[in-house]
């Protein structure tokens, strides 16, 4: 949490299953943005109310469900794995908007070579980022931004823009 600005007050953590939901919607209410991480089996509600859901394991399908774009997280150095070819396979039959960013690009300069294996799942252009040090990461925003509505009302939370993130961090 430390490395994306949050404190620890920030973040609400060990909480059963039933109070998550309960605790996504107080935190919305008081005008907060709520990420919420889960597994999408017990926690399914709170993943689907929450402004951001990030699903890790089973959940994947759920947060695919909620969102209005997903960004797919896949790593350089694992390549395209069986698991990214799945999840791809999911994201393509809902035909919801997906940026496909491809994680742990660390050096700048010349493309690793490995990068253009990405475009074999079939979402489109992959961008190179490196979460750990920022590189990236703005235009994988501005890719998400292209699929946002123009007049999202901030007031109204049925307009409430829901972005899902799978994959490795």
């Amino acid at each position: 949490a430390r490395r994306v600005g949050l404190s620890s007050e920030q973040v609400i953590a060990d909480v059963l299953p039933a109070d998550k939901e309960r605790h996504v919607r107080e935190l919305q209410d008081a005008g907060g943005k709520v990420a919420m991480v889960g597994d999408g089996i017990n926690d399914a509600p709170a993943l689907t109310r929450a402004d951001i859901g990030i699903a890790i394991g089973a959940g994947t399908d759920v947060a695919i469900d909620a969102a209005d774009v997903v960004v797919l997280v896949t790593e350089i150095g694992t390549g395209v794995t069986a698991a990214d070819q799945e999840v791809a396979n999911m994201l393509l039959r809902s035909k919801k908007p997906v940026v496909l960013a491809v994680n742990k690009m660390d050096s700048t300069g010349a493309v690793d070579p490995d990068f253009y294996e990405f475009y074999n799942l079939g979402l489109g252009d992959p961008i190179a980022i490196s979460a750990i040090h920022g590189l990236g990461v703005d235009e994988m925003l501005d890719a998400c931004f292209e699929y946002f509505p123009d007049d999202v009302e901030e007031e109204e939370q049925e307009d409430v823009i829901k972005v899902a993130v799978i994959g490795k961090p």
